[in-house]
């Protein structure tokens, strides 16, 4: 079941990459290996979401946590932290959070490191769409084919 609730945040954030038509892939379990070599991504996994200009150019990192007890919010936190260190050695790409859950209202040691490892790009389910008001979305709007 876990995977299906965390399923429903990567389908809406999904759904909003699509509807505004900005370049991404959805990672799994099947294609670390070709994300790694397209975008030159070495944190395993992968994020959930690499948002991309050109074919090879990759623009930001996606990921989204689910955690419903500040235990789990806090162990999750954790991530966030090695997905900046590669946004940083990929040349500043940036990293955005997408969260649910009660756990992350724990906020000195999960949500607040959160915050400092994404320079605050850091979205609910409610928030969602002002995503595409945060760099570098608004320049890749459109640009996906159809």
């Amino acid at each position: 079941t876990s995977t299906r609730r965390g399923d429903v945040v990567e389908d809406a954030v999904e759904a909003l990459l699509v509807k505004a038509k900005i370049p991404f892939v959805r990672t799994g379990s099947h294609d670390q290996g070709e994300i790694a070599r397209r975008f030159n991504v070495s944190v395993r996994p992968t994020p959930d979401f690499v948002v991309h200009e050109q074919r090879n150019v990759l623009a930001a990192m996606i990921e989204c946590k689910i955690a419903n007890d500040g235990g789990t919010a806090r162990d999750k936190a954790a991530r966030y932290r090695s997905l900046r260190t590669e946004g940083t050695r990929l040349g500043g790409i940036p990293v955005v959070a997408v969260l649910a859950g009660l756990g992350w209202k724990r906020t000195r040691d999960a949500l607040g490191p959160v915050v400092r490892d994404t320079d605050g790009r850091v979205f609910t389910m409610q928030s969602l769409m002002a995503i595409l008001e945060t760099q570098p979305f608004p320049r890749l709007a459109g640009l996906a084919a159809n």
